[in-house]
């Protein structure tokens, strides 16, 4: 997939009201792709029927699962429309409950919206929204929140050259990957 598409794809998803969180998959999860069913066209849908979580959908690009992107924090993806919505116009689907994202004890260095490090990882950041309230989001897959930044960035490359060495020594220290989950593989258990 080459570089425009990648944007087009990316410029697709923020316009759907997305914040900037997603998880690139590039076609890597057979359960995804079968939800694309246009080899030609690219098309947003939402995560498996069975999924409780309706604040994720995924982004298709030529019948392929290509990023699964974050709808805003109070919306919901809503698989009629292929938009997030406020979750109070999107019922969640029999037998799922409403889970809440914690409020952060954290005081936020800018009056207004931002974003901050939370506490003790570096996996996870803190929203900073207008009247006081502050979320607890997970960063991707991948990737450590960068304070200096105020973003995430991923660990790997091509990406890696804008984390700092010391910003990533700390982050491993915080709260590492491991070696499995950089390279991409999977560990099972024996019985």
């Amino acid at each position: 997939m080459g570089a425009t598409a990648i944007f087009s794809l990316l410029t697709v998803a923020v316009f759907a009201q997305s914040t900037f969180a997603y998880e690139l998959l590039l076609g890597s999860r057979a359960d995804y792709n079968a939800l694309c069913t246009s080899p030609e066209n690219n098309q947003v849908v939402g995560l498996p029927a069975s999924a409780c979580d309706l604040t994720k959908y995924i982004v298709c690009w030529k019948g392929q699962a290509a990023v699964v992107m974050d709808c805003q924090v109070g919306y919901r993806f809503n698989n009629r429309t292929t938009w997030c919505e406020l979750k109070e116009n999107v019922p969640l689907p029999n037998g799922c409950s409403e889970t809440t994202v914690p409020k952060t004890p954290t005081t936020c260095e800018q009056n207004g919206p931002g974003y901050m490090p939370a506490p003790n990882t570096c996996k996870f950041y803190v929203w900073c929204v207008q009247g006081g309230y502050n979320y607890t989001l997970p960063c991707p897959k991948l990737s450590f929140f960068i304070h200096r930044l105020a973003t995430f960035v991923y660990i790997t490359e091509p990406y890696r050259y804008q984390m700092l060495d010391s910003e990533y020594d700390e982050c491993m220290r915080k709260d590492p990957y491991t070696v499995d989950e950089i390279e991409g593989r999977t560990t099972t258990r024996r019985a």
